[in-house]
């Protein structure tokens, strides 16, 4: 059933999360990981997540590590 939920959320185009952010220690490497503390999509509590990101003056775009994932967002920092 939770995963039910996680499948209509990404469906619906939202999905939300939040928790402890780590990027690489050299910081050259593009990649970060997120250990997921709470989520809209309740299955992902736990989780720990691996994105690759591009960082263009005050926007970030994290990807997923695997490209087939198939999302992209950005944030611009306002």
């Amino acid at each position: 059933m939770a995963h039910d939920r996680a499948r209509r959320s990404i469906l619906q185009g939202y999905e939300s999360f939040h928790g402890d952010l780590v990027t690489e220690s050299d910081g050259t490497s593009g990649t970060f990981t997120i250990s997921v503390e709470s989520a809209l999509a309740r299955d992902l509590i736990g989780q720990t997540l691996h994105r690759a990101h591009e960082v263009d003056g005050d926007t970030l775009v994290p990807t997923p590590s695997d490209p087939a994932d198939g999302f992209r967002a950005t944030y611009e920092r306002g």
